[in-house]
């Protein structure tokens, strides 16, 4: 399991390079998602080198055995060099009634994954946080990837996308993130695993079970 986690994490890191190298750059719900659980925050913080040089060819190469994990639970900080992240709630729903329409998940026997996270910038410069960024990885090792459409993303959560606004310097942001995945699916089982500095190094794993 340890080693399959470290495969993961490093398909992470892969995955940003490769972005970034190819020239990467508020409503309320009619429902209520289930709080699962609610911890008082804790800090951990991580200050790390996140890049390594390669001499010879001028470009940023990550190893398996440098790449750094923080775990957290839910309602603990993780802090990774200026940035702060931390998973609020987390609950599941499997659609709500706005009054105006009822917003469901796009497959069949699916339901919605729905968090509240707070990202902080401690840093001098203006942040903006790639969908990308952060992932659901489910107990059988499926790959959850956020939702992006601001309309749903409303409708299902509590608070604003997190992916729509830029955090400035010295302010955090509180927003939604939302998933959607098999409605049989245990979420205590899984894990989110949030990527925030630059190059994909080091990583925030939130374990669900705690």
């Amino acid at each position: 399991m340890r080693e399959t986690k470290k495969l993961y994490l490093f398909a992470i890191a892969i995955t940003s390079i490769l972005f970034l190298l190819g020239g990467c750059g508020t409503g309320e719900s009619g429902g209520q998602a289930s709080e699962v659980k609610n911890k008082s925050s804790e800090v951990v913080d991580d200050d790390v080198n996140t890049k390594n040089m390669n001499s010879e060819s001028g470009s940023e190469d990550v190893k398996e055995e440098e790449i750094k994990e923080l775990e957290v639970g839910i309602g603990e900080q993780a802090t990774i060099n200026s940035v702060s992240f931390t998973l609020n709630t987390i609950g599941s729903l499997e659609g709500v009634d706005t009054g105006e329409t009822i917003v469901k998940p796009t497959e069949q026997n699916s339901k919605f994954i729905a968090s509240s996270v707070t990202i902080e910038n401690k840093g001098n410069d203006p942040i903006s946080i790639d969908p990308g960024s952060i992932k659901f990885l489910d107990g059988n090792g499926v790959e959850h990837s956020p939702i992006t459409d601001s309309s749903v993303v409303s409708a299902i959560g509590t608070e604003g996308n997190i992916f729509s606004s830029e955090i400035k310097s010295g302010s955090q942001l509180r927003g939604s993130v939302v998933f959607e995945a098999n409605k049989d699916l245990d979420i205590t089982e899984g894990n989110i695993f949030v990527q925030l500095d630059y190059w994909g190094e080091n990583i925030a794993e939130v374990t669900l079970s705690k």
